[in-house]
Formats: structure tokens, sequence, C-alpha cells
């Protein structure tokens, strides 16, 4: 069997070699994101078609150009923002677009409201369950596993470095928004590709395409199960790639470090994987728990804007809110450093 082009250990690789590795990312995620923007504009076109929208080839071709060239612009603004700016550049474009969205949100539950269709007391209910989300996100993803770890004194050169304390933070949402993602891409995909082939009423085809509807997260309990079970599998899955157990007490023993009760070596790496395991469990059960809402809320309150404004969307603006005020909160305390050593007194000139 063939190797893939770039191994883990080439990744790895190319991770280590510090800005030049970075910038070799960047070319490829440049790469990835046309060739991405191209076949979502072909699915544009299909989706056209499917709705009996006829254009002119070199229209089709504008089409395509037009949906990749933005997309690469708002890529290329993303990491401008991110060198020049603060925080993640790309995160905060997607920011900006959730909540240019939001008063088109609000104006539609108010339109609902209006037109007697939904009480009131529905919105009260709606407002309720968007603060308490937003809260529970807030505490989930600040929340972290501190374990304590205790350093040996060590001889370096001619001096000796005192031993002391610390400890080895581990988050409880570790994977982010990704595990969502993921699990409704994979979810959404087979009706999607069935979409695009057209189907005449009481095909099979059209039976095969009707049944793959009801798949999809929302349509009834089972799917909705269902989705949560995949949202909690990508959780310890992509948990395993960014939060490397092994290299973690591999790190601990160089560093000559232990954690207090826990021999080193083999037992540490016993005690941190069950450590990992059980805070990514609590990590799963949050992140289905939100992706869940994301369609029950609006059965229940009978708005449908909950679908848009939850779930990913809300994960993505709370966590993109908090790395941003990290991200100014460091600026602060650099700029603070900075000033405090201008300003502090001249040190004396030697011969003086």
């Amino acid at each position: 069997m063939k190797r893939s082009k770039f191994s883990d250990e080439q990744i790895l690789a190319i991770v280590k070699e510090g800005e030049a590795g970075r910038k070799r990312i960047a070319g490829y995620t440049r790469v990835g994101s046309i060739v991405l923007g191209v076949v979502q504009s072909i699915g544009m076109l299909l989706l056209f078609r499917q709705f009996s929208i006829v254009i002119a080839p070199i229209e089709e071709i504008v089409v395509v150009v037009t949906l990749t060239a933005g997309s690469t612009f708002l890529l290329w603004l993303g990491e401008q923002v991110t060198e020049h700016g603060v925080g993640n550049g790309v995160s905060l474009v997607i920011f900006a677009g959730i909540m240019l969205s939001m008063p088109t949100y609000i104006s539609g539950i108010f339109a609902t409201i209006q037109g007697g269709s939904v009480p009131w007391i529905n919105a009260v209910f709606l407002v309720a369950a968007f603060v308490g989300m937003v809260v529970l996100v807030v505490y989930i993803t600040q929340g972290t596993r501190r374990i304590p770890v205790m350093h040996f004194k060590r001889v370096v050169g001619r001096g000796q470095t005192q031993g002391g304390s610390s400890f080895l933070p581990i988050k409880v949402n570790s994977a982010g928004v990704i595990p969502i993602i993921f699990a409704i891409s994979l979810m959404l995909l087979p009706a999607t590709l069935m979409n695009a082939v057209p189907a005449t009423i009481g095909s099979t085809l059209y039976e095969v395409k009707h049944w793959l509807l009801k798949l999809q997260p929302g349509a009834n309990w089972w799917s909705t199960t269902f989705y949560a079970l995949v949202v909690a599998f990508f959780t310890y899955f992509y948990t395993a790639i960014v939060l490397p157990v092994e290299d973690m007490a591999d790190n601990l023993n160089k560093g000559g470090s232990y954690i207090p009760g826990i021999r080193m070596g083999k037992p540490t790496l016993d005690y941190l994987e069950a450590v990992v395991s059980r805070i990514t469990f609590a990590g799963a059960i949050f992140l289905a728990f939100i992706a869940v809402m994301q369609y029950v809320v609006p059965t229940w309150t009978g708005f449908p804007t909950f679908t848009l404004i939850g779930g990913t969307s809300l994960l993505i603006l709370v966590g993109v809110a908090i790395e941003t005020m990290q991200a100014i909160e460091a600026q602060l305390l650099m700029r603070n450093y900075e000033g405090f050593i201008k300003k502090g007194p001249r040190s004396p000139q030697i011969g003086q």
C-alpha cells in the first residue's frame, strides 16, 4: 500500500521547523483553500440547476472565479489580521460574519411574534436558553484540570536550579468546535451528494434521497441521538490528536519533573491517560449537549433562528471572544512591561 505524501512524522518535522515550517503549512493551507473554493463553487452551480436556474457557460465560469477569489481574499485578510492585529484573523472573520447576521435573526424573531404564530412567552424561553448556553460555554471553555507537578533540582553549568512546583493544565474542551464540524459534515454528506443527482418522484433514487434526509440531525429523535454519539466519538478522536499524552509524559521525564505520588515512566503515562480520558468524557458530553440543543430548542420554542445562532455558531462566537480578550490582555501587559522598563532608573555607567 502506498504511503500518503505527508506522514505524521513529516508533519511533526515541519511544525518543529519554526517560522519556516509555519510558512510551509500556511502555503499548503492556501492551496487547499483554493481547491475547496472551486469545489464549493461547482456545488453552487449544481444547486442552481436543481432549482431549474440555467445560466450560460461563461456565467458559470464567472461564478466559480468570483466565489473562489472571494474565499481567497478572506483567507488573505485573515492572515493579515493574524500578523498585524490581535488574535486569529480567520476566526475573527468568521466571528464578524456571524455577528453581522444577528440583526437579521433578531428581526425575524420579532416578526414571528408580531405575526401571532408564536406567543411572546416562547421568546422569553429562547432568550433564557441562549443566555444559559452562553454561560455554560464560557464556563466549560475556561475550565481546566490542573495536575500538580514537582521539579527536581538540576545542575546547569556551574549553577544549580532550584526545585519547585507548578501544574500541568488540561482543558475540559481541548477539541474546541472541530468535533461538531466533523460530525455535521459526515451526517449531511450523503444527502448533499444525492441532492446533486436528479431524480423523479416515485423512482428508487428518489426513495433513497428521501431516506437519507431522515439521517440529518433534527429530523427525528434517533438521528439526533446518533448525531450526539458521532460528536462524542470525534471529541475523543480529535483530543487524541491535539493532546498527545505520550509526549506529555515524555517531556515530564526529560525535564526532571514528576507528579506527586506517581512514579516516573509508565505509571505517569497511565495516570495522564486516565485523567485525560475522564476530562474528555466531560468535554464530549458538553459538545454533544450543545450540538443537540441546536435542534431541540427550536422544537420547544417554535423559533428556527436558534438553529443558526446556536451550536457551532455559539461556540465560535464565545471561543473567539475569549481568545481575543486574552490576546488583548497579553498585549496590554507587554505594553505596561515595556513602559516600566523605559521609565525605570538608568543603570550606572562603567567607570563612573
